[in-house]
């Protein structure tokens, strides 16, 4: 398991990599942006989240605000299926099985004695 501090880092360096990629594609060369508009649009909104769950790293370990984050997530995915955008029927499922995983996880550690 990587410790708290080595996810930092490893969180920091997606976003900057994921920030540069924004940069490229909407400022260095807008031609392959204008060629790629989802890439382009989905670089800077996935930037945004990143850097927002590395600053709320810390936190979110403490208690409820890594379940919160979950629940926002699937609200916020379930508004916009309503609207009709298919690719989020995709999201739903997966933050379904990620969340039972956890569960499971943290039940079979109560189970065995080890914290999980």
């Amino acid at each position: 398991m990587v410790d708290e501090r080595t996810q930092r880092i490893i969180l920091g360096a997606l976003t900057l990599a994921m920030g540069a990629a924004a940069l490229w594609l909407n400022v260095v060369d807008p031609a392959a942006g204008e060629s790629y508009p989802a890439v382009a649009a989905g670089s800077i909104r996935m930037t945004a989240v990143l850097a927002i769950l590395w600053i709320a790293l810390p936190e979110a370990r403490k208690g409820a605000g890594m379940w919160l984050f979950i629940v926002a997530a699937i609200i916020g995915a379930t508004i916009l299926i309503g609207r009709g955008k298919i690719g989020l029927k995709i999201i739903i499922p997966a933050i379904t099985i990620l969340a039972a995983l956890a569960f499971l996880r943290r039940f079979l550690g109560s189970l065995t004695g080890k914290p999980r």
